[in-house]
């Protein structure tokens, strides 16, 4: 999800949100821009989307036309980077598998781009608007598959009694004592 009526932030991914979608690059990933209620100029939203998809979505190259201006606004030259083939249906390159260490060259390469390729969608919405909103809901519930639960139905948490015991002991001393306590306490059963 990026802001996009927050300049400096909309140029481009966090370095760190690149990686994690190189690291898991077979769960499908969306782009969400955000307060889009707040862009005042609508053709900047879709160099956004070029830019931080790299110029593909799903798949398939964006093409952005250009709006014809009148000559006193000036637009800075965009670079879309191109994608070769090989680089668009790779799934895990150098050998990469789900979750494993990225190489080094692959992080250079990562730190050296500002968007991801491998968007399966892109939605522009403002959340405070209830029907954008609804319409993203209907999109994950579209797209969730059922699987097998982690825990039998009747188990209400993964924790043992103890934990839940000691958990509650520190937030009722936490909650209590008049001065500061340290969040490392721990309490010792005799």
């Amino acid at each position: 999800m990026v802001d996009v009526s927050d300049r400096w932030m909309r140029s481009g991914l966090d370095f760190e949100v690149v990686k994690c979608l190189a690291q898991h690059q077979h769960i499908p990933a969306i782009l969400v821009l955000n307060k889009v209620d707040l862009v005042k100029a609508k053709d900047i939203l879709l160099d956004i989307t070029a830019q931080l998809t790299c110029g593909v979505v799903n798949g398939r190259k964006v093409r952005v036309r250009p709006v014809i201006k009148p000559p006193w606004a000036q637009k800075k030259p965009e670079r879309t980077p191109e994608l070769s083939p090989d680089e668009d249906t790779a799934a895990y390159e150098d050998g990469a598998k789900p979750n494993s260490v990225i190489s080094r060259e692959k992080l250079k390469e990562l730190r050296s781009q500002q968007g991801w390729p491998h968007f399966k969608d892109v939605f522009m919405l403002s959340s405070v608007d209830r029907e954008d909103v609804e319409t993203l809901k209907n999109y994950f519930l579209v797209a969730a598959k059922p699987g097998s639960w982690m825990y039998h139905s009747e188990v209400l948490t993964d924790q043992s009694p103890e934990e839940v015991c000691t958990n509650i002991i520190r937030e009722k001393l936490l909650e209590y004592l008049p001065q500061e306590v340290p969040y490392s306490m721990t309490q010792v059963s005799k």
